[in-house]
Parts: structure tokens; sequence; C-alpha cells
């Protein structure tokens, strides 16, 4: 397999995480703005978060955009829930360091986690059992809803 952070996202990666972006730009504000109380958002493929220039990955990416709604969340008592899969061990331990990292840099994400409006679960898993997994919860939620 090849070692993809250790190298520059390559033109087309970037498109993906700008287009990945703009999407979460637009979605996240209608979930914060709903009546669901808990936010939960999966990345099954995180990566290392940066590539080799500390170009962002989607993770960071997501990040950006939970920030830019800090004064919504509280008002509406949101919690977010992200969860970051990367199935590489030592990829793995470079995107839990590197978002850890982030957050503890920037003062409204780390108010945000500290009163636990931002879960951030780091999982290190295959995508096809992971899915699963978490289909089967996600689904028991949607459950509760219908």
């Amino acid at each position: 397999m090849k070692d993809f952070y250790k190298n520059q996202f390559d033109e087309g990666t970037i498109t993906k995480l700008e287009i990945f972006e703009r999407y979460t730009a637009e979605w996240l504000p209608v979930f914060i703005m709903g009546h669901q109380k808990n936010i939960n958002i999966f990345d099954f493929f995180a990566g290392a978060g940066c590539d080799s220039n500390k170009t962002e990955g989607s993770p960071i990416r997501i990040l950006k955009q939970i920030k830019k709604y800090v004064g919504k969340i509280f008002q509406n008592n949101k919690i977010i829930n992200v969860y970051f899969n990367e199935n590489n061990n030592k990829i793995n331990d470079q995107l839990v360091d590197f978002c850890n990292q982030f957050i503890e840099s920037d003062y409204e994400l780390a108010r945000l986690k500290t009163n636990k409006h931002l879960n951030i679960e780091f999982l290190n898993d295959d995508f096809e059992i992971l899915f699963e997994k978490k289909y089967l919860r996600l689904n028991s939620i949607l459950h509760l809803y219908s």
C-alpha cells in the first residue's frame, strides 16, 4: 500500500477536499439549527489529517467548519460527535496527534470539547467492519424518531 500521506496531495485530491469542505459548510448549519440534539459526523477514511506539506485533509476541514458555528452550537445546546477512522495504525497515530494539536491550539474548538459539545472518537478499524457497527447504531437511533 502506498504511504499516501508522505507525499503532497495532488490536484485531484485537493479539488475533492475543497468540494467536501463546501458541502460540509452547507449542511452543518442545517443540523445545528435542527431539532436533534446530537449531530454525528463520520469520516471513515480520515487519513493522517494532512499531507507532507501540512495541507489540511478532511478531518481539519470538518473541525474548521464546526468552529464557524461555536456560538450556535452553545446557543442551541448541540452535541457534535465526530468519528475519524484510519485503518493504518501508524497513520492513525499521526491523525490523533495532528487533530488533538489542532484542537488544543484553537480556543473555540477547545472550549467546545471541554464543555462536552464536541466529542471526537478516533477509530482504527477496517471500513467494512466499522461501517456495519456504526450503521447498526445509527439505524437504531433513526428508529427512535420514526
